[in-house]
C-alpha cells in the first residue's frame, strides 16, 4: 500500500500564501498525512494526483468530492469528525473485539484552511443558482458565503472607502448586481466615468437577458429568501448609518453622487432583478440616512436640554450656552443637508416604484415607508408622504392591501402620533371602513378590523361607521369574526354603561345577588345580556326568511333534511363572543333570564327604584327570546367542549381533582339540561322559532353521562313526551326536523331504546290514524277537492310521517291497515297481517297524493297551490325511506342466507314491485303534466324561471328509488355458501330501468337547468339539436333567464338607494337576491347532474344518450359541474381486475333477456340486470374492460349515497354530489 507524501513547512506556507483577501481557499485544500492507517486499502491523493486528473480516486473519494463541490468547503472540524466516523464504524463492522493498529500513532486528516464551528452560524443560503462558491468574492462573498458578521464586514470597507474610494464603490455597486443574480460586473475605470454610467448599465443588462436566468435571491422560495433580503438590507443600512456625520457623508459630495449614478438608474431597469433588487438597496439606503437624520434629532434635543439647563442656574455660563447654541445651529444645517440627500433617493426611487407592475416591488416600499416614518418622523411624518399609504389602500393586490394595513396600524398603535393623524383619518376613513366591511379577502378584513377597532379606541369614527363595521359579528369568515370580538365588546360595553347612568344606582344593583339555580330572581348581569341581544337584534337587520336564502321550499323534508345541524348566525356569533363577554359563558344565568316573568316588570310608579327600572330594561320581546335561545345553546355547547377537550387533551397533565372537577361539569350539565328543556318548552313551545331553539339543545344533551348517573327513566320519558309534543303540534318544517334530530340523537343509546321506541311507536300511531281518518272517502288523486283547513292538515301529517321514517323502520307500520279502538293492543306483526287488503294502507294513501302534483285546469290560490306542491314532494319523500327501510331489510335476508324469509316470497317481491313501479310511473304522469302546462300557459314563477321546487323534488326522489335498488341488490351476498337448489334469487328480477318516456323528459329538465343557470351567470353553453328536443321545452330553453335578474337587481339597487347602503356588505354574511338565485340554480344542476351519473353507472337509464347530454357542457358550467360529470370517468377507470371477473360469472347466469335464468319479470318496466349497463362504452361488449368496469364497481359508492344497508338512518342524500357542491 503506498502512503502519501508529508509536506513540507514550505509548502504549507506556499498553499497559505495562495489563499484569497476574502479568507477563502482558491482550490481544493491539500491533505497533511504522516502516515496511513494500517489495514486501509484506500489510496490518499498525493501532489501528482492533485496536479492530473484524479481518475485513480476510489468510490469513497470520489462521492465525497461530489457532495463537497455542490455543498462547499467542508470545514476541518467536519472532517475529522467525518473521518472519525467511518473509521470507527468500519472498526465496528469489520473487527469488532480487536484494537486497530497504527503505525506511529497516526494522524488525523486536516484541511489547511481555517476552521469554523459548524453549529455558530445558521446555514448560508445559497444566493443564486447563476453563482458558485469559487465565483463569489468580494463583499458577496463576506456577507453572505463566508457568513462574516456585518459590524465586521462594514468597518473593512469604510477602511478600504479611506484609502481607495473608487474600488469600494465598484464593490457596493458589483454587490448589488449579483444580488440580483448577475454575474457581470464593473471595475475601478467604470466607476471613474459616472457620465457613462447608464450605458455599462444598459450593456451589463442585455448581457445578463441573454442568460435567460429567471429566478434570483430575493423571490427564491424558503427561508434563505428572508434571510438574504434581511443580510443585504442590513448591510447598506449599516453602511450609511456608520459613516462619521461631520466627515464622510458630508464631505464625500462625489461619493454620494457616484452612488446615486449606478444605483438609481437599476430601480427603472426593465429587467426585474435588477429593478427589485436596487429598489430594495435603495430602500435601506435611505431607512440608513433616517437612521442619521434619527440621531441628528436625538442630539440637537439633548443640546436643547442642556442649554436649557445651563440657562436655568443661578450663575449662567454664557460661553457655555453659546458653544452649545453653536453645536444646535450645526445640527440643524446637517439636518438640512440630509433632507437634501435623502429627496433625490426618495424621488427616485419611491416616488416611482410604489406603484410598479410588480406587486413585490410595491409591497417593498410600502413596508419601506412603513419604517421611514417609525425611524425620522420628523422629515416623513406628514401629509405628502402618509398619502401614499392611503392610495396603497386602492391597491389591486390584496398583499399590498394587507401590508399597508399593517403600517397603518403600527402608526395609530403610537399614541403619540394621533393628533397627526387626524387629517390622514378624515380623508381616508371611509376607504378603511369600507375595507373591513367590504374587501374581498379575509385576511384583509380582519386586518382592517384591527386597524378600525384602534380608531375607535382614538374615538375617530361616527356612529354610522361603528354600526357598519358592528355587523361583522355574522361574518361568515371564522377570522374576521374573531377579530371584531373586541370592537363588538366595546360597543355593547358602552351601551351596558349608558343604561347604568339612566337607572342610577350603581351600588344597589350590585346588591342584587342571587343563587345561580334561582331562576326568579333578579340579576345585575342581565342588563349586560339585554344590551348584546339588542345589538345582535340591530346589526341583523330584517328578519330574511331562511328557505328564501338557501331558495328551498321549507315545508318539504328533503329540504328541512339538508339544512339540518347548520348554525345559525346567532349561535356563530355568541361562540365567538364567549370569551370577550363573560356574562355569555355563564349559562344557568342565561337560562334564568329566559324563564324569568318579564310580565312583572311593569312600571308601578315609582321610578326612583333601582330594581324596578331594571326590570323594566331587561323585558325582552318576542325576537329578543329567540336570539337569547340561540345564544343560550351556543354558551352550552362551548362550555361543555372546553370541558371536553381539556378532559381528553393528552398533553396537558391534570390532576386528579381536575379531573373529577372536569367530569362533574359534565354530569351537573347533563342534569340542569334534562330538567331546563321541559321548562323552556313549556314557556317557548308555542312559536316555531322559539320551539326550533329550544328543541336544539336536545342535540347538546349527552345521554351517555344522564345512563352513568341512572336517573329515572321517567325523566327521560318526560323529555321525549315534551319533544313529542312539539312535534305533532308543528307543521313547520325546521321545528319537525329539530324534533326529529333529537330523537334519532335518543335512539343511538341502547339503554334508552327501549322508552324512546315506545315513543315512537305511539308517534307513529298518531300520524298514521290521522293520514287514515283524513283520507277517508276522499279523491286524493285530484288536485284542488279538499278544503283549506284539510289540506292543511294533510300537509303537516305526510310532512310529519315523511320525518319519522327517517327515524326508525316505516315499512310494518305504513303497510299496516287502519287501527281500531283496539289497535294500540296489536303487535306490529299482528298489524302486518291485518294489510291484506292494500287500498287501504297508508301506502297506497301516499301513492294517491303523489298525484296532486299535477296542475288543475282552474289555477287555485298560491297558498293552496304551494301546500298541494308540499303535500305530493313530502308524500314521494316519505315513500323513498320506505323502499330503502325495505330494502335494508332484503338485504339483511340474503346476507344471511335465510331463504325461508317471507321478504323473498314471490308475492311480497311482485308487491314491492308494483309499489315501486306505481311510483314512478306517478311522478312521470306529474312531470309530463307540469311540462306541458307550463308550456302552454307561458308563466313563470318570478325567481325561478319555469323551474319549480316540486318539479326538481319529484325528479330527485325517482333517480333515488331507481338508483337504490340496484345498488342494494347487486351488492348484497350472502356470508355463506348454500345449496344451488335451495336459495330464491328472484329479487334481483326487481331491478328495472325507467321507461324512456320519463327519461326524455328527465333529459329536457337537465338542458332546462343547463339554461337557466348559463343565463343567470352569462356563460355561452351548446344547446342540443332541434330533433333531439322536444318542442315543449323550446321555449324555457330559448328563454331569456337574465330578464328575471335584472328585475331583482333593479329592485336591489333600489332598495339599497333608499337604505343609504350602495351595496351589500361582503362582510355581513348577507346574499343578494340575484346570488342567492345564481347558487340555488347551480345547487339544482349539480344535484339533478350527480343523480343522473349514478343513474347512468347503475344502468337504470340510457348511459349513451345522458353521457353526451352530461359532458355536452362539461366544461362551460363551472368547476362544480365539471367535477360532477367527472365522476363518470372516475367510476370507470377505477374499477378493479377483480370486479371485472365478477362481471363477467355474473353474466354467465343471465338470460338472453338481461334477466336471470329461470325467473319471470315481476316488474312492469324493463328488467335490465346488469346488461343495459354495457351501453355505457357505445361498444355492448360483454367482455369489454369499459363495459366491466361500469358494471358493478358504482354500487357500494350507490348503497352509500341512498342510505341503504346499514346507513339508512342518514337519509337519500348524494354524498358524491355533496362533495363537489362545495359550500
Amino acid at each position: 500500500m503506498d502512503a502519501s507524501p508529508e509536506l513540507s513547512s514550505a509548502e504549507v506556507e506556499n498553499s497559505i500564501a495562495k489563499r484569497r483577501t476574502s479568507g477563502r481557499v482558491s482550490k481544493r485544500p491539500q491533505r497533511l498525512r504522516d502516515v496511513t492507517p494500517l489495514g486501509s486499502t484506500k489510496r490518499k491523493r498525493s501532489d501528482e494526483d492533485i496536479e492530473g486528473n484524479g481518475s485513480e480516486d476510489d468510490d469513497d473519494d470520489s462521492e465525497n468530492e461530489s457532495e463537497e463541490d455542490t455543498e462547499g468547503e467542508p470545514d476541518a472540524e467536519e472532517v475529522r469528525e467525518n473521518r472519525r466516523a467511518n473509521r470507527t464504524a468500519k472498526t465496528a463492522r469489520n473487527k469488532p473485539v480487536a484494537k486497530r493498529s497504527r503505525a506511529n500513532g497516526g494522524t488525523i486528516d486536516l484541511a489547511i484552511r481555517t476552521s469554523t464551528t459548524k453549529s455558530k452560524q445558521p446555514r448560508r443560503a445559497l444566493p443564486t443558482p447563476a453563482l458558485s462558491d469559487q465565483e463569489a468574492e468580494g463583499l458577496y462573498g463576506q456577507i453572505f458565503v463566508q457568513g462574516d458578521v456585518e459590524e465586521d464586514v462594514v468597518t473593512e470597507w469604510v477602511e478600504r472607502f479611506k484609502n481607495d474610494e473608487a474600488s469600494s464603490v465598484a464593490e457596493l455597486v458589483n454587490l448589488v448586481l449579483r444580488s440580483a443574480g448577475c454575474s457581470i460586473g464593473v471595475d475601478v475605470h467604470d466607476i471613474g466615468d459616472p457620465d457613462n454610467a447608464n450605458g455599462r448599465l444598459t450593456t451589463i443588462q442585455e448581457e445578463f437577458q441573454a442568460q435567460n436566468v429567471v429566478d434570483y435571491p430575493l423571490i427564491a422560495k424558503g427561508k434563505t429568501s428572508a434571510l438574504f433580503k434581511k443580510r443585504l438590507t442590513g448591510f447598506f443600512r449599516s453602511v450609511i448609518s456608520s459613516f462619521p456625520v461631520d466627515s464622510l457623508l458630508f464631505s464625500k459630495v462625489q461619493f454620494e453622487q457616484n452612488l446615486q449614478a449606478w444605483l438609481l438608474p437599476m430601480t427603472s431597469a426593465s429587467t426585474r432583478p435588477f429593478r427589485h433588487t436596487s429598489t430594495v438597496v435603495c430602500c435601506a439606503i435611505i431607512a440608513g440616512l433616517a437612521d442619521v437624520g434619527r440621531s441628528l434629532v436625538d442630539s440637537a434635543a439633548q443640546t436643547l436640554r442642556q442649554i436649557e439647563s445651563e440657562r436655568k442656574k443661578s450663575r449662567t455660563n454664557k460661553s457655555r450656552i453659546s458653544s452649545l447654541e453653536s453645536t444646535a445651529r450645526e445640527i440643524q444645517k446637517q439636518r438640512d443637508k440630509l433632507d437634501e440627500t435623502i429627496a433625490p433617493w426618495l424621488d427616485s426611487t419611491f416616488i416611482h416604484r410604489y406603484r410598479d407592475v410588480d406587486p413585490n416591488i410595491r409591497a417593498e416600499n410600502v413596508v419601506a415607508l412603513g419604517n421611514w416614518i417609525t425611524i425620522y418622523p420628523e422629515y416623513f411624518f406628514d401629509g405628502h408622504h402618509l398619502r401614499y399609504l392611503g392610495w396603497l389602500l386602492s391597491d389591486s393586490s390584496a398583499s399590498i392591501r394587507l401590508e399597508d394595513l399593517k403600517q397603518l396600524l403600527r402608526l395609530y398603535r403610537d399614541k403619540d402620533k394621533l393628533s397627526g393623524l387626524r387629517a390622514f383619518t378624515e380623508r381616508f376613513r371611509a376607504r378603511m371602513v369600507e375595507m373591513a366591511t367590504r374587501d374581498a379577502e379575509a385576511n384583509v378584513r380582519a386586518t382592517a378590523v384591527e386597524l378600525v377597532d384602534v380608531l375607535r379606541e382614538a374615538g375617530l369614527l361616527e356612529p354610522n361607521d361603528i354600526d357598519s363595521v358592528g355587523q361583522l359579528i355574522f361574518d361568515s369568515e371564522p377570522r374576521v369574526r374573531k377579530a371584531i370580538v373586541s370592537f363588538f365588546s366595546e360597543s355593547i360595553n358602552d351601551l351596558y354603561e349608558s343604561k347604568l347612568e339612566d337607572i342610577g344606582d350603581k351600588e344597589a344593583l350590585d346588591g342584587l345577588t342571587s343563587g345561580i339555580d334561582d331562576f326568579d330572581s333578579l340579576r345585575p348581569e342581565w342588563l349586560k345580556l339585554k344590551c348584546l341581544v339588542e345589538a345582535l337584534q340591530t346589526y341583523d337587520g330584517p328578519e330574511t326568511d331562511a328557505a328564501d336564502a338557501i331558495g328551498q321550499n321549507s315545508r318539504t323534508a328533503m329540504h328541512s333534511f339538508e339544512i339540518a345541524k347548520v348554525e345559525t348566525r346567532f349561535s356563530l356569533a355568541a361562540q365567538t363572543l364567549c370569551d370577550a363577554v363573560p356574562e355569555v359563558k355563564e349559562w344557568k344565568v342565561l337560562a334564568g333570564y329566559l324563564l324569568f316573568d318579564h310580565t312583572q316588570a311593569q312600571p308601578n310608579g315609582n321610578s326612583d327604584d333601582p330594581e324596578a327600572l331594571l326590570k323594566q330594561e331587561c323585558k325582552l320581546n318576542e325576537r329578543e327570546e329567540v336570539i337569547l335561545l340561540e345564544i343560550l345553546g351556543a354558551a352550552i355547547k362551548t362550555s361543555l367542549a372546553e370541558a371536553q377537550e381539556e378532559l381528553t387533551d393528552k398533553k396537558t397533565k391534570k390532576t386528579k381533582a381536575r379531573r373529577e372537577e372536569l367530569l362533574e361539569i359534565q354530569e351537573d350539565a347533563a342534569r340542569h339540561l334534562a330538567s331546563l328543556i321541559p321548562r323552556l318548552l313549556q314557556k317557548f313551545g308555542a312559536d316555531p322559532e322559539s320551539a326550533t331553539a329550544v328543541l336544539r339543545l336536545g342535540h347538546i344533551l349527552n345521554l351517555e353521562i344522564f345512563q352513568e348517573l341512572r336517573q329515572d327513566s321517567t325523566t327521560f320519558a318526560s323529555l321525549l313526551d315534551d319533544i313529542n309534543k312539539q312535534f305533532l303540534t308543528h307543521g313547520s318544517g325546521d321545528v319537525l326536523n329539530e324534533a326529529t334530530t333529537a330523537l334519532m340523537h335518543a335512539k343511538n343509546f341502547d339503554e334508552l331504546e327501549e322508552v324512546t321506541e315506545s315513543k315512537l311507536q305511539s308517534l307513529w300511531e298518531t300520524t298514521t290514524n290521522t293520514l287514515h281518518l283524513l283520507g277517508k272517502d276522499q279523491d286524493l288523486r285530484t288536485r284542488g277537492n279538499l278544503s283549506s283547513s284539510n289540506l292543511k292538515s294533510m300537509s303537516n301529517t305526510v310532512l310529519r310521517i315523511a320525518s319519522l321514517a327517517r327515524v326508525a323502520d316505516c315499512t310494518s307500520t305504513l303497510e299496516a291497515a287502519p287501527s281500531t279502538s283496539s289497535s294500540k293492543s296489536k303487535s306490529r306483526k299482528e298489524s302486518s297481517r291485518n294489510s291484506s287488503n292494500p287500498s287501504t294502507d297508508a301506502v297506497t294513501i301516499l301513492l294517491s297524493l303523489v298525484h296532486r302534483a299535477r296542475p288543475s285546469k282552474t289555477p287555485a290560490k298560491s297558498e293552496l297551490d304551494d301546500l298541494e306542491d308540499g303535500i305530493a314532494v313530502n308524500s314521494a319523500t316519505a315513500l323513498m325511506f320506505y323502499f330503502m327501510w325495505k330494502l335494508a331489510a332484503l338485504k339483511e335476508v340474503i346476507v344471511s342466507a335465510d331463504s325461508n324469509s317471507p321478504l323473498l316470497r314471490p308475492v311480497q317481491l311482485e308487491t314491492l314491485a308494483e309499489r315501486r313501479d306505481a311510483l314512478v310511473s306517478g311522478i312521470g304522469e306529474v312531470l309530463q303534466a307540469r311540462t306541458r302546462s307550463r308550456t302552454g300557459s307561458k308563466t313563470k314563477t318570478k325567481g325561478t324561471h319555469g323551474l319549480e321546487d316540486v318539479t326538481f323534488g319529484l325528479v330527485d326522489v325517482l333517480l333515488d328509488v331507481c338508483i337504490m335498488f340496484p345498488s342494494t341488490l347487486r351488492t348484497a351476498k350472502p356470508k355463506r355458501a348454500v345449496k344451488q337448489g335451495g336459495w330464491n334469487s328472484e329479487y334481483l328480477a326487481l331491478i328495472s330501468e325507467i321507461p324512456l318516456s320519463i327519461q326524455e323528459t328527465i333529459l329536457r329538465l337537465l338542458a332546462t337547468a343547463e339554461s337557466d343557470f348559463a343565463g343567470k351567470t352569462g356563460r355561452s353553453i351548446e344547446v342540443a339539436d332541434a330533433d333531439a328536443q322536444d318542442g315543449d321545452m323550446e321555449a324555457d330553453i330559448n328563454d331569456d333567464p337574465e330578464s328575471e335578474d335584472e328585475e331583482d337587481e333593479e329592485e336591489e339597487s333600489e332598495a339599497e338607494d333608499e337604505n343609504g347602503t350602495g351595496g351589500a356588505s361582503l362582510g355581513s354574511g348577507k346574499l343578494s337576491k340575484k346570488h342567492r338565485n345564481r347558487l340555488t340554480s347551480e345547487q339544482r344542476l349539480c344535484g339533478l347532474g350527480s343523480r343522473l351519473v349514478l343513474a347512468a353507472l347503475s344502468g337504470v337509464i340510457d348511459a349513451t344518450k345522458t353521457r353526451s347530454q352530461l359532458e355536452r357542457n362539461k366544461t362551460k358550467l363551472g368547476p362544480n359541474w365539471k367535477e360532477v360529470v367527472s365522476y363518470l370517468e372516475k367510476a370507470s377507470t377505477g374499477q378493479s381486475k377483480k370486479a371485472r371477473s365478477r362481471n363477467k360469472e355474473a353474466a354467465k347466469n343471465r338470460g338472453p333477456a338481461g334477466t336471470s335464468k329461470g325467473k319471470k319479470q315481476i316488474s312492469n318496466e324493463t328488467v335490465t340486470g346488469e346488461e343495459d349497463e354495457d351501453d355505457i362504452d357505445d361498444g355492448g361488449n360483454e367482455d369489454s374492460p369499459e363495459a366491466a368496469e361500469v358494471d358493478d364497481q358504482p354500487h357500494d359508492d350507490q348503497a352509500e349515497v341512498n342510505g341503504v344497508g346499514n346507513s339508512v338512518d342518514n337519509g337519500a342524500e348524494d354524498d358524491h354530489a355533496e362533495s363537489v357542491m362545495g359550500d
